[in-house]
């Protein structure tokens, strides 16, 4: 019979005690803890508050019906809406094509002279003393770039000399233009605009010898339209 005594030299087999974690231990990894989520908390906010990068947008412009014009907005640049008018009064305006574009133009604004490279509108503001003009020309290279402040001459029915007072870019449906505006003494002063269709260069002049003459250019250009 087999004997379960323990050698005098040997000693019992007793497990080892459990591992217990010091209240310093436990108290340093819930400050660390704490730290680490405040942290991720501190971050995460900075980063959703950090302000959008700024969107540089082009300096063109839209002309709208009622005369007005509206710029691009960030951050998709975007032109803003057009103001809401009550009625469109160019609806009943006559239409001038030409080969890749149309516009409209008042009742009134008669065709009074058309050639191999030009047209010409006349309109009778206050009988025979004042007369509104519009004309287009069209060539097959592009026209001299005038400068701010410079002295041109500009030739329709008759030549006149002007100086050159503001350039901007513009669009007209979409398709950028160049728009200049001319000084010739007192109220008078010429608006023309120049642009681009399938490598013919033109520009359209109105002069404007009165004050608010140049809001009919205006809407004139805003019914602009390319095919």
């Amino acid at each position: 019979m087999e004997s379960n005594s323990i050698a005098p030299n040997q000693q019992p087999l007793v497990p080892p005690p459990p591992h217990h974690f010091s209240k310093t231990f436990i108290i340093v990894l819930i400050i660390l803890l704490i730290s680490a989520v405040g942290a991720g908390g501190y971050f995460l906010g900075a980063r959703k508050s950090a302000p959008p990068q700024e969107v540089a947008c082009t300096l063109d412009a839209l002309l709208c019906p009622d005369g007005s014009s509206v710029g691009r907005i960030p951050p998709t640049c975007e032109f803003a809406p057009c103001p809401t008018a009550a009625s469109d009064e160019t609806a009943n305006w006559k239409v001038y094509s030409k080969d890749g574009f149309s516009f409209r133009y008042p009742k009134d604004l008669v065709i009074q002279s058309e050639k191999s490279n030009e047209a010409v509108w006349q309109l009778d503001l206050n009988g025979d003393k004042l007369l509104y003009q519009m004309w287009l020309k069209w060539q097959s290279k592009p026209f001299t770039d005038p400068k701010v402040g410079m002295i041109v001459t500009i030739e329709s029915q008759s030549s006149t000399i002007v100086q050159v007072d503001a350039n901007k870019t513009i669009t007209l449906d979409s398709k950028p233009a160049e728009s200049f505006y001319y000084g010739c003494g007192g109220d008078c002063y010429r608006h023309s605009v120049r642009f681009t269709v399938d490598n013919t260069y033109y520009e359209l002049t109105g002069s404007t010898p009165g004050a608010g003459t140049d809001e009919i250019f205006v809407q004139i250009l805003s019914t602009f339209r390319f095919d």
